[in-house]
């Protein structure tokens, strides 16, 4: 009986952890989907440059790393 108990106890505990997973995965993609559509143009290699997180209008490019202040952003 106890072998059953620890059997349901571990079982609880890996959807848990699945669920959490689940739900910080979701909530990265929706940062990104936001992230996304604040991005700008880098003037200086044109790639895609992303808002940078804890700033109110600071960016960063992808492809030369170059930062730059630009339009105020939520993030």
């Amino acid at each position: 009986m106890a072998d059953i108990v620890a059997i349901l106890v571990v079982i609880g505990i890996t959807v848990l952890y699945l669920y959490n997973q689940y739900e910080e995965e979701k909530a990265m993609e929706e940062f990104r989907r936001k992230s996304r559509n604040y991005s700008l143009t880098c003037r200086k290699c044109g790639e895609l440059a992303e808002p940078i997180v804890g700033t109110k209008n600071r960016y960063r490019c992808h492809n030369c790393g170059r930062q730059f202040a630009g339009p105020c952003h939520p993030l």
